[in-house]
Order: C-alpha cells, then sequence, then structure tokens
C-alpha cells in the first residue's frame, strides 16, 4: 500500500521501534502525518515494565498521567497535516480496594478523560 509507518517506545522490542519518549513531542520525521495512532502504557497497569525514570505515563501520579496524556493529545494537532486523523488506544483502570488504592476511587475513566482532551485541544 505504500505506506511509511514510524513507531516509537522507551522499549525497544522489535527492530523497526525508534527509542523516542513522546511526552517531549513528536520527532521531526512525523510532521505532517495523515494519521497519529497513540497506545500509551495505561496509567499504573505497566510501570513496573516502564520504570519513572524512563519518563513513563505509567509510573507517575494520575494528575502527572493526565498532564501528559492532554499534552500528548495537543502535540497531535501540532504534528497532523491538515486533515490528518489520530486514534487512541487506551481502556479504563480499575483500582484495587484498600492499601493499594491511589485515587480513592475504585474506577478511572480514560476513555473519557482521553476524548475531553481531544475536545480540549481541538478548541485550541
Amino acid at each position: 500500500m505504500e505506506r511509511r509507518c514510524l513507531i516509537y517506545d522507551l522499549q525497544l522490542n522489535r527492530d523497526d521501534i525508534t527509542r523516542h519518549d513522546i511526552s517531549h513531542g513528536f520527532p521531526k520525521e512525523a510532521q505532517g502525518c495523515d494519521l497519529l495512532f497513540l497506545d500509551p502504557p495505561y496509567w499504573r497497569q505497566k510501570r513496573s515494565k516502564y520504570p519513572k525514570e524512563e519518563g513513563s505515563f505509567s509510573a507517575v501520579s494520575l494528575d502527572e498521567f493526565n498532564r501528559k496524556m492532554a499534552k500528548l493529545i495537543r502535540d497531535c494537532y501540532d504534528t497532523l497535516k491538515e486533515g490528518g486523523y489520530s486514534a487512541l488506544l487506551i481502556q479504563n483502570t480499575t483500582e484495587l480496594r484498600g492499601k493499594l488504592a491511589v485515587t480513592g476511587r475504585h474506577y478511572v475513566d480514560h476513555v473519557i478523560d482521553g476524548y475531553e482532551f481531544f475536545i480540549k485541544a481541538a478548541k485550541g
């Protein structure tokens, strides 16, 4: 189909992945792309695989995770060509009750939060 795909991650599991901390924005070679497919590590669910010192989305507080997500989504609008598309693959988080609960809630709705970040970013 003659498409070019660029893949970035903190962990290089395959030869076609380039190490880049996307929280610092998209690399220059991504500017003007047609599609950005976002698959960030879900909050707290991959914190042992992506240690905090590496800038992972999964190893920070929920507030910091949301700040990072909002910035990532704003960066999409600066990177995509006019009429380009973004897709976000994310699921909601459920927490164990008791000592392991961090937010005081049992359920964190990342899907709705992501949708709201896209709406805010689109409005500028």
